[in-house]
């Protein structure tokens, strides 16, 4: 006899699937033979290119035979990820979905899952959608497939028929359900036999797949709510909240490699695109960058992009950290280097008093104080110039005014008046520095006559000495050549600090800031006397000097705006600790900041620089003399921004992130939940995002794929217990696996019990699936994860596995590895089994994080969950004790 109608009426679809795939496969290694063989000087000639400039030509032409190259290979590896049978109102369709972009073959409709009609993958049996060509398309049966290449031939493992009922069936294998359609019972045994396999082949609803690796699990498909999100035209700006286990980080991976994909963009997204490549240096498909709030989790979804066929660096997958020290040490000049002054960034100890719910007032009060204090520097100098004898000084001085009063708190249109008359400003600064150097380079020729190692004496000198910090270099009327003493070694060094010093007597000789002792200054003149130049020649310097540095404030106006904020912040810190606001009054204001100030700085710089260069003319014209300051900010934008696990990051922080959108385009894509928030900075609310980000859209995903029903009811009680009044809770998939209850372990004071209890559960776990899956064990400090590491090793020794201290979140070892890591890494991970050690004394270390941590700990794992305590369970878990059991 012939076995159950079930297996005989899939088997057509299997027998088409599987000759698909070799089909696909086939096309996809022929055209892989063709690219490889392709000669390269096809690319070569532009010249009747339709493109802006042959260079340009030849990049995107390069740049889409390298993506044939990756889409095939893509393809041959896995041909397709869904067959969809749809009518289009006309006739039943069948297509297959692909997750690389397919070739166009005669008798097989192949689409993109980037294209509009890849979205019927996605829908359920019966919904809808309009294609690009208006017919509106009814999915009527759909199989999720998962090809895998063999000796013998392609099968697809772990397929999920979607029928006309509405039913989810799996079937663990193509072959094996061909195999059984063609086997005959000759006897009972075969009978039974044949029977059992199919029990084994078939399952009703969705099968969950086992972790056997440390890497985000791989969902081909989306569902219905994280398509539509991902296929959201690229200028959104958005936040996707929702549930651990929802899919965020997967819908955020695959929306960047849909957006990155300029095939499958529409005509406004590619004319963004276009338009932002006039002042990118980086093409489109690298113009990205994506913040994790740790190393670990960056490495983490290194994997998962490269499924994508989205090639991912250290330059496109940042820590804020890493971003922050690099931005503000080498282009902002915020932070202290060997060759220039500068702040210190410090952990703690600054005096700031600033709290979480007070970090935006602060921040707009210095910001509004700085913008002010710079537009008030920049009139004082305009009303200044307007009334010298130069004219070409008055000039501009008078423009510079009108255009103050025309636009009184933007930055803006005074630049742009400066830069229109800049060529005037600058002969007119040079015959200034003329006039101040004559006098002052008389007199130094003066002393290298009498003593030709003057200047060498004199740095040596200045080398040798102890110099104090001139804390209140911030007068906007003092020469900017004074920071080439930073700067300058040997003579020069003495040159530069000569001149220096004269130019600061001349000022304080005539009514300007005293030469503070123990200053650069105060020691040169200490060391020359103050007789070199007459009191005439003095007065001269100082007058010369004031209308430069009125001029030099204008000429120079981009960097002030930009660039000298830690010199206004400085004084705003002075100002406000004098009025006892956002400082203890005990606080002594030298030259550390916190990380909150840093951030601070670090976004009043990239806003200062954003209302310039949103301005088309002024990026277009970056290089030019005046402008060129802000060409390394232009080289901090990308296309495309995105965030995983968002809520850790500060609302400050999350507002740098939104100022490196590229301005032709202002993509930005967040994903997080703020019952995950980890950080005592972190973002609270959602709300809050539109405060960084007013075109801000929240959308949220509620179905859960990662864990069992018995740990997201486990998930649910504790988000219940410590969150009581808001609780966000998920939607059970219909993914089915297997279900144990959660284990709780009790008084393991010695860490050899608790190695023996975590060894015995890992032993129950590989017996119950066969295999080792991914397994991780979260400990409460850096402190404790080599010493646990090194006592599970010795109850592995006859098992022939291997724990392995990550330490600081480093991801080292096997697929098979049980890896231990401190809890605050725990963030964006997925295991199949996790253990979480010591919460009673996680509790009592970090009482204000512990919930959070207990709760994003619970979620890691898909399966198997395990707690121990020290001692007892905390108090606040004793209502779920009941969910926990003592063993598998």
């Amino acid at each position: 006899m012939k076995t159950t109608n079930r297996a005989q009426d899939l088997e057509p679809t299997a027998k088409e699937i599987l000759s698909a795939f070799e089909t696909i496969a086939t096309a996809a290694k022929q055209d892989l033979k063709s690219a490889h063989h392709a000669p390269t000087d096809v690319f070569a000639n532009t010249s009747n290119s339709t493109f802006t400039s042959a260079p340009i030509a030849a990049s995107r032409l390069m740049d889409g035979h390298r993506q044939l190259i990756a889409e095939s290979e893509k393809l041959r590896r896995e041909p397709a990820i869904a067959r969809v049978v749809f009518d289009d109102g006309e006739k039943e369709c069948v297509s297959y979905v692909c997750r690389a972009t397919p070739p166009t073959l005669k008798n097989l409709d192949l689409v993109s899952q980037r294209a509009p009609k890849g979205r019927l993958a996605a829908l359920a049996i019966g919904d809808s959608m309009t294609a690009p060509n208006g017919k509106v398309l009814t999915v009527l049966q759909r199989v999720e497939v998962h090809p895998e290449e063999t000796p013998s031939g392609w099968d697809s493992k772990n397929n999920i028929f979607r029928l006309g009922d509405g039913r989810a069936l799996t079937v663990e294998s193509l072959v094996l359900l061909l195999g059984l359609t063609q086997a005959e019972a000759v006897d009972l045994l075969t009978e039974m036999l044949t029977r059992e396999q199919e029990k084994e082949l078939f399952r009703e609803g969705q099968k969950r797949a086992i972790l056997t690796s440390m890497e985000l699990r791989d969902q081909p498909i989306l569902d219905a709510s994280q398509d539509e999100i991902f296929r959201l035209p690229i200028d959104e700006q958005i936040f996707l909240s929702g549930p651990p286990g929802t899919g965020k980080t997967t819908t955020l991976i695959r929306r960047l490699g849909q957006k990155l994909d300029v095939q499958h963009l529409n005509e406004d997204e590619r004319s963004r695109v276009e338009a932002a490549a006039i002042s990118n240096v980086a093409p489109h498909f690298e113009s990205w960058v994506l913040f994790t709030p740790t190393e670990l989790l960056r490495q983490y979804v290194k994997e998962a992009f490269a499924r994508e066929g989205v090639p991912a660096s250290d330059l496109h997958i940042r820590t804020w950290e890493e971003f922050r020290r690099d931005a503000a040490r080498n282009i902002f000049t915020i932070l202290r280097t060997p060759v220039r002054r500068g702040f210190i960034l410090r952990s703690e100890g600054t005096g700031l008093t600033v709290k979480q719910t007070e970090l935006r007032a602060y921040f707009e009060d210095f910001d509004f104080w700085q913008r002010h204090q710079f537009l008030e520097a920049i009139k004082i100098s305009a009303e200044a110039l307007s009334n010298v004898q130069d004219s070409r000084l008055a000039e501009v001085g008078k423009l510079v005014m009108a255009a103050g009063e025309r636009e009184l708190n933007s930055a803006v249109e005074l630049l742009l008046t400066i830069e229109r008359r800049l060529e005037q400003l600058r002969s007119a600064v040079e015959d200034l520095r003329k006039a101040i150097s004559g006098p002052i380079d008389g007199a130094l020729n003066q002393r290298l006559n009498r003593n030709r190692s003057f200047a060498q004496e004199l740095a040596d000198y200045l080398q040798q000495s102890s110099i104090g910090e001139d804390v209140d270099g911030d007068d906007a009327n003092e020469d900017d050549e004074e920071e080439e003493v930073e700067t300058a070694t040997g003579a020069k060094l003495g040159v530069v600090a000569y001149r220096a010093a004269l130019r600061a007597l001349a000022r304080s000789r005539n009514g300007g800031r005293r030469v503070l002792p123990g200053t650069r200054n105060a020691l040169v003149l200490e060391r020359i006397g103050e007789e070199d130049l007459s009191s005439a020649q003095l007065a001269e310097v100082a007058s010369s000097l004031t209308v430069l540095g009125h001029a030099r404030t204008l000429q120079r106006a981009v960097r002030r705006a930009v660039f000298e904020l830690p010199r206004r912040y400085r004084a705003f810190r002075r100002t406000r600790l004098r009025e006892s606001k956002w400082f203890a009054p005990d606080a002594e204001l030298k030259s550390e900041i916190n990380e909150v100030e840093l951030d601070v700085l670090l976004l009043a710089s990239l806003r200062a620089a954003r209302e310039l260069l949103v301005r088309n003319d002024i990026r277009v014209n970056v290089r030019s003399r005046f402008w060129a300051l802000l060409e390394p900010v232009l080289g901090l934008y990308r296309n495309q921004v995105l965030v995983d696990e968002a809520t850790d990051f500060s609302i400050l922080q999350l507002a740098c992130m939104t100022n490196l959108m590229h301005p032709s385009i202002n993509s930005f894509f967040a994903s997080g939940d703020v019952n995950q928030r980890l950080t005592t900075m972190g973002l609270r609310s959602l709300d809050d995002s539109r405060w960084f980000s007013p075109r801000m859209t929240v959308k949220e995903l509620t179905v859960l794929f990662r864990q069992s029903r018995r740990l997201q009811d486990l998930s649910n009680n504790l988000l219940s217990v410590f969150e009581p009044n808001q609780p966000r809770l998920g939607v059970p998939s219909e993914i089915n696996g297997t279900e144990v209850s959660p284990v709780l372990f009790e008084g393991h004071a010695a860490i050899d019990g608790l190695a023996g209890w975590l060894a015995a559960r890992t032993r129950e776990i590989e017996r119950a699936l066969g295999q080792m899956p991914s397994l991780a064990i979260f400990v409460p400090s850096e402190t404790n994860v080599e010493p646990l590491a090194d006592a599970l090793n010795i109850q592995f020794r006859d098992d022939s596995l291997r724990a392995v201290a990550c330490v600081r979140g480093q991801i080292k070892g096997q697929d098979t590895d049980l890896r231990v890591f401190d809890i605050q890494h725990v963030k964006g991970l997925e295991f199949e089994a996790a253990f979480f050690t010591s919460i009673d004394r996680l509790a009592e270390d970090k009482p204000e994080q512990f919930a959070r941590f207990l709760y994003v700990g619970a979620t890691r794992a898909a399966t198997y969950l395990g707690i121990t305590c020290e001692t007892v369970l905390p108090s606040a878990m004793e209502p779920l004790r009941a969910q926990f059991a003592k063993h598998w």
